[in-house]
């Protein structure tokens, strides 16, 4: 593998990391975390609302968000095309949840993995996650049609 291609893979797995960071940063909350994600002068484009501008800017909208308010996004099939050696544009797929504290409850699943062959852990760890994800929608759905049914 030439060296170019070598950057140009890690430049795109730094995108992808970034994507999935940002969602991080508005699950937890931590908006400065988010605001931190942006260049000085960065915009946040949101899907309901005006671009937001700089990182000030950003952290204080994410801030102002009520407390009770819970989102959780899932981000899949990102697709990074570097523009250039410095710039990408990213386009992901994203399902997001929003509710307040009492109508969401959130479980997490952590398992630490020492070894596994054929796989990088992180693949591992988003197979798993998708795979209790997808558990959950099942399980889901069957409750739904059984209530139906009755």
């Amino acid at each position: 593998m030439l060296i170019d291609e070598l950057e140009m893979l890690q430049a795109e797995a730094g995108c992808r990391r970034t994507v999935l960071r940002s969602a991080h940063c508005i699950d937890t909350p931590d908006p400065a975390g988010l605001a931190a994600l942006f260049t000085l002068g960065g915009e946040l484009h949101r899907p309901a609302g005006e671009p937001v501008q700089g990182r000030a800017a950003i952290e204080a909208t994410y801030r102002s968000r009520p407390a009770e308010r819970l989102t959780r996004h899932l981000v899949v099939s990102t697709l990074v095309e570097m523009q250039a050696p410095d710039e990408a544009c990213a386009l992901s797929r994203v399902l997001l949840w929003v509710g307040d504290a009492g109508a969401i409850h959130r479980l997490k699943h952590r398992m630490k993995l020492e070894s596994v062959s054929g796989l990088l852990q992180q693949a591992l760890l988003i197979d798993v996650a998708a795979k209790v994800l997808a558990d959950n929608l099942a399980s889901l759905l069957c409750a739904a049609a059984a209530s139906q049914a009755d």
